[in-house]
């Protein structure tokens, strides 16, 4: 590990955990119910977040303590969606690609 980046996990390692305890709960919790009503849209994991905002106003809990908790899974963010963008991009070519195909031969059965 980098010197640098072996500075920044251990500073992550020593914050409060109650931030990222809060986040990983409501995300469990989010999908289980989301998960139960069939993924419906109104059950969607986001709503849940937006719960979290919420909570954290209510309590008046300032969004620098919040976030002091939750800079782990910030951090962990960055390099997650580097790594999802390439199979990500990958697939909506493949979509793409047999959308086009299959436009042309519905226009020309359409006529």
């Amino acid at each position: 590990m980098p010197p640098r980046l072996g500075v920044i996990w251990v500073y992550l390692a020593a914050t409060p955990l109650l931030g990222l305890t809060i986040t990983l709960l409501a995300y469990i919790i989010a999908q289980r119910i989301y998960a139960a009503c069939r993924f419906n849209l109104l059950a969607n994991p986001m709503l849940i977040a937006i719960a979290i905002v919420v909570v954290l106003k209510t309590s008046e809990t300032p969004y620098e303590t919040y976030f002091d908790g939750t800079q782990f899974v910030h951090f962990l963010l960055g390099p997650a969606t580097v790594a999802l963008a390439l199979p990500l991009y990958i697939v909506s070519c493949r979509i793409c690609g047999g959308l086009r195909g299959r436009s042309s031969s519905v226009s020309r059965r359409v006529r």
